[in-house]
């Protein structure tokens, strides 16, 4: 193998802390793996040097590539930190044969726990975007090692009630032995505050590599710093792909580990992935953060095709754009920053010969899509109260809990039920049989008139304007959802076609090839891979840099940072595309294209 000078340097660091910045396409995780080999080689035993990786997968891979780099020497640990918790759990706590650890496939379990503690304090019960916003907010508190009565007053917390519902939910799992993957965090971390315990852990590892540095949160630098003997701690990271804040990463902690632990740095800023245009682009792009290391990115493709920044009349013109612009034998990636910029892709796309690695179906599971489906599931069977609770207070009318507890009294129609609630003034009954006139017209449309006369006659769009204004979510966004489900439905007969072909569509991503030319991803999602040409969708204000980023410079580093991700997954072409009018309405091009458009003229 052959190193640059400063690859050279880093993978000659022997001992005491070291910090590496490394660009993209950098080479960090050979440079990893020549650094083990060399130990090994000057005498530590493989057994006592360990490697945190950030996955799962990336132990597996880096597992896999030490042995097939170097087979005749034995193969040190590579593990995530959660795995190395959950050994310390296993070795040193006294109970750990009666812990149960909450995986993905028990997630009954937490939503049975947490909708007690919610209906407790809220009086409802969640909806799953409310689950997943909880959980994802308790995460990030936990990471944090901020106390719930404190991260309550944070203003990245959306729950009411939050250290409420978190204290009764924490105590409810504690009662059952229950932990999830954070618990097992601070589980261990509280063993390691234990002298004699954090002794056997730092006996077990001479030196501790830790990939991705950038995306540890708080509790899990804790941790490290517990398990790395006389801070014997070799740090790879890059400052400027932190993008997990939403988990309680902290960038922050690297621009203060130098100083902090009195460690060498290194730079590694030869990136061997990508053309000059980009690089250039790139390196440039990052530099309007201001909580960063200053690099200088190098590259060694040569200057290679422009970046291109295109304009478009609507989100469909983009899929036409991607199809006409895909080469053959190339593997391409279409980027999004949420999930929600897939619903036209898979649509778009399931018609045509593509063979597509599709990342996530969590679409499927979007708020406005359970809504317009209780829409025509009551438009279908006027008693199903089930749909009438999820969206009587989301048209017009002015229907209330009062009227739909009357209609749950009943079997029958849920119009003539709630008509019948005592008390009632003669101008809420005409409202009520107005409404139940227009439902009984709603039945009879198509699928895609059925979701033009939700939006406008039903007053939806004036629920879509509330909850732009309450959850400061971007009003092009929840009408750029809008929009694919209508774009979907618009092929469709009746609502057992449309549900068919939602149903196919989800089964046509969760079946996708794992290896497929072509990926469709949120940013997120190809962290650490490389494509030879990168699509960028929906880049428009509220999308891309999101509505709370603009009002926020913090949120705004890391928006920046996400972009700078995405736009160095690519090594040789780069397509930024932004639709002009979503719905009808027009877009405001994104912030991050009007920086690029400066930056390439």
């Amino acid at each position: 193998m052959n190193f640059t000078d400063a690859q050279l340097d880093a993978i000659h660091h022997t001992r005491g802390p070291a910090l590496v910045l490394a660009v993209p396409g950098a080479g960090k995780t050979t440079v990893l793996m020549a650094r083990l080999a060399r130990l090994i080689q000057l005498g530590y035993p493989a057994e006592k040097l360990l490697t945190i990786t950030f996955s799962k997968n990336a132990s597996l891979d880096m597992k896999k590539r030490f042995r097939d780099l170097f087979p005749q020497l034995e193969s040190p640990h590579f593990m995530t930190i959660h795995a190395l918790c959950f050994q310390i759990i296993r070795q040193f706590h006294p109970q750990a044969k009666s812990i149960q650890v909450l995986a993905d496939k028990d997630y009954k379990i937490r939503r049975d726990l947490l909708t007690r503690a919610y209906l407790k304090h809220s009086q409802i019960t969640p909806s799953e975007e409310k689950r997943d916003q909880f959980f994802q907010e308790l995460s990030r508190a936990k990471n944090l090692m901020v106390p719930f009565d404190s991260y309550v007053l944070d203003k990245e917390c959306k729950t009411a009630h939050f250290h409420l519902i978190a204290r009764d939910y924490e105590v409810a799992k504690a009662k059952a032995n229950l932990i999830d993957f954070d618990d097992m965090l601070a589980l261990a971390l509280d063993l390691l505050s234990r002298d004699s315990i954090a002794k056997k852990v730092q006996g077990a590892f001479d030196l501790v590599q830790v990939d991705e540095a950038q995306d540890t949160s708080s509790l899990q630098m804790r941790i490290i710093e517990k398990i790395a003997s006389k801070g014997e701690v070799f740090l790879v990271a890059d400052d400027d792909q932190s993008i997990y804040g939403f988990r309680g990463a902290k960038p922050q902690d690297l621009l203060t580990f130098e100083k902090d632990f009195g460690a060498k740095k290194y730079y590694l800023e030869d990136n061997f992935r990508s053309t000059d245009q980009i690089i250039h682009l790139a390196k440039t792009f990052i530099q309007a953060n201001k909580s960063r290391y200053e690099k200088n990115m190098l590259g060694h493709k040569g200057q290679g095709p422009d970046v291109q920044l295109v304009d478009l009349a609507q989100p469909q013109d983009q899929y036409d754009f991607i199809k006409k612009h895909l080469k053959k034998n190339s593997r391409a990636a279409v980027l999004y920053r949420n999930t929600v910029s897939s619903m036209g892709l898979v649509n778009a796309f399931s018609r045509e010969d593509f063979s597509i690695r599709q990342k996530e179906a969590r679409f499927f599971r979007h708020p406005i899509l359970y809504d317009l489906l209780a829409f025509m599931d009551l438009a279908q069977n006027p008693k199903d109260h089930e749909a009438l609770s999820q969206i009587y207070y989301k048209m017009r009318g002015y229907l209330s809990k009062k009227m739909v507890a009357q209609a749950g009294r009943s079997r029958g129609n849920v119009f003539v039920s709630m008509a019948s609630t005592p008390g009632l003034q003669d101008f809420q009954k005409r409202t009520i049989y107005e409404i139940k006139e227009d439902f009984i017209h709603l039945s009879a449309l198509s699928p895609w008139q059925q979701v033009r006369f939700i939006l406008k006659d039903l007053e939806y769009d004036q629920y879509l304007m509330d909850l732009h204004k309450k959850s400061k979510t971007s009003l092009d966004q929840l009408y750029s959802v809008y929009n694919h489900f209508m774009e979907i439905a618009k092929a469709c007969k009746n609502l057992a076609d449309f549900k068919g072909r939602l149903a196919f569509l989800k089964d046509s991503i969760l079946q996708a090839p794992e290896d497929g030319p072509l990926t469709f991803s949120t940013i997120h999602g190809v962290k650490g891979l490389e494509f030879d040409q990168v699509f960028i969708l929906d880049l428009v204000n509220g999308e891309f840099p999101s509505l709370q980023s603009l009002e926020d410079p913090l949120v705004l580093e890391e928006e920046r940072r996400l972009f700078y991700v995405a736009m160095t997954r690519a090594k040789k072409e780069l397509y930024l595309l932004r639709p002009k009018r979503i719905f009808s309405m027009p877009t405001e091009k994104s912030l991050f294209l009007k920086e690029v458009g400066k930056i390439l003229t």
